[in-house]
């Protein structure tokens, strides 16, 4: 296999792992003219649309079972984090419709649950078995303090940098079996690669008015880089919840 069969591969098969999350980009997009249908908000609309898919995933095979626990789990953590953020002004969803709890709308969930999606999904599209990886201790530890960080930094306890660097220090790069073959994998500059992945696509749904930050309340403008970070530590809770219930491992 030449190495741009191999690429091509490489992308259709992510392509499909973060199936959900470009659905939802999608979505968001498509409903910026017109704000919903059949007499619902846009955010109900939205929300529907989404659980949809995923029964639809669920289905045809595309998602297991397994994985579509995770993104329930995934989905009431966020749902947690996303009230507690709201009440604090961090960020305003306008014109929360029926399908909402404290102002936060039900579709929120999915917008954190599929990047959830997207790795579990990537460990099974790519056979990824690691061959050695940080303890699951380890790694919950790690997610629950980027969790509770999220939460601390409103009391004046902000160790989100601390965090990072143990994170850093943490995923450096494992040895698995990716698609069959041994490999050595950067955790870290993947997750921060993620991270501004997602940067991107938070952009492109403020820009369509899913949800605004205090500073693009007057006038949109981009989202600050300082969100990196911040999405680097939702992925570090992300991958270790992910390896948890997945255990991704080979049987040596």
């Amino acid at each position: 296999m030449s190495a741009l069969h191999r690429m091509n591969v490489l992308l259709f098969l992510q392509f499909q792992a973060a199936s959900f999350g470009i659905f939802l980009i999608i979505l968001c997009l498509i409903s910026h003219s017109w704000k919903g249908a059949w007499g619902m908000s846009r955010l109900d609309w939205l929300f529907m649309a989404a659980a949809l898919y995923q029964v639809h995933l669920l289905h045809q095979g595309f998602e297991r079972r397994d994985e579509a626990l995770l993104v329930l789990v995934f989905h009431a953590l966020a749902m947690g984090m996303e009230i507690f953020k709201v009440r604090h002004g961090c960020w305003v969803y306008p014109g929360a419709g029926v399908l909402s709890i404290s102002g936060v709308p039900l579709f929120t969930g999915f917008m954190y649950s599929a990047v959830g999606s997207w790795l579990c999904r990537s460990w099974r599209l790519h056979r990824v078995s690691f061959t050695t990886l940080p303890t699951k201790p380890l790694l919950l530890t790690l997610g629950l303090l980027a969790y509770g960080n999220f939460i601390l930094q409103h009391f004046g306890r902000d160790c989100r940098w601390l965090i990072l660097g143990l994170a850093i220090a943490v995923l450096h790069p494992v040895r698995c079996c990716f698609d069959g073959r041994p490999a050595r994998l950067p955790l870290a500059p993947l997750l921060l690669a993620a991270a501004t992945l997602i940067w991107l696509a938070e952009n492109l749904c403020t820009f369509t008015g899913v949800w605004f930050y205090p500073s693009q309340l007057g006038a949109w403008q981009a989202v600050s880089l300082s969100k990196i970070p911040a999405w680097f530590l939702l992925l570090v809770l992300t991958f270790a919840l992910s390896v948890v219930h997945h255990k991704p491992r080979s049987p040596a």
